[in-house]
């Protein structure tokens, strides 16, 4: 009986130190947390986005501030609202239209209907007899804003995902000023 009890405590023993341990995780990007953190509002984070929110996650932690205080709020245009600390910081929009699928009357001026998806379009044509269709492209829009100073913004129209990027730290020169203001004053 006292053998049998040595055995299982034994065997108890090699087991609870030879369980196979999980791989070790990477911890997530600083990016990754502040995507985890957007509510979609409707739509869904385009990799445009994805690459800038992953841009200005290293550009805060390179400045040693914290992602907590960082709130981008989505709008209905799938534009965002970037707050720091209750501090607005400008706005953001790095959005991909997608292209359309349009029944046309020839010498028409608009479509007589639009679908998203060519198959549909194709059903909808067979019935109609006499329309063409036509492809129309989605296309790129892209808008950001930066404070430069309490009352004065700087507008970036159509710019390149590069150029989003490079004024990120536009926006981190901006929250640093205005914590360090918080700071003198005693409100932060």
């Amino acid at each position: 009986m006292y053998n049998m009890w040595i055995i299982f405590l034994f065997v108890e023993v090699v087991k609870l130190f030879w369980r196979k341990k999980p791989a070790p995780t990477h911890p997530p990007s600083a990016g990754t947390k502040i995507i985890e953190s957007i509510r979609p509002q409707g739509h869904e984070l385009q990799e445009p986005e994805r690459q800038f929110i992953e841009a200005l996650g290293a550009e805060l932690c390179a400045a040693k501030l914290s992602l907590l205080g960082l709130d981008m709020q989505r709008m209905s245009t799938g534009m965002f609202n970037v707050f720091y600390s209750g501090i607005y910081v400008g706005k953001v929009l790095l959005r991909q239209h997608p292209g359309k699928w349009a029944i046309v009357r020839p010498g028409a001026k608009r479509p007589a209907k639009v679908f998203d998806a060519e198959i549909p379009a194709r059903e909808y044509l067979a019935t109609r007899p006499g329309y063409e269709l036509e492809y129309r492209p989605g296309k790129q829009v892209s808008y950001m804003q930066y404070q430069k100073g309490l009352y004065t913004t700087k507008d970036l129209e159509s710019p390149t995902l590069e150029d989003c990027i490079g004024a990120i730290r536009h926006w981190v020169t901006y929250i640093q000023k205005q914590l360090v203001e918080r700071r003198k004053l005693g409100t932060g």
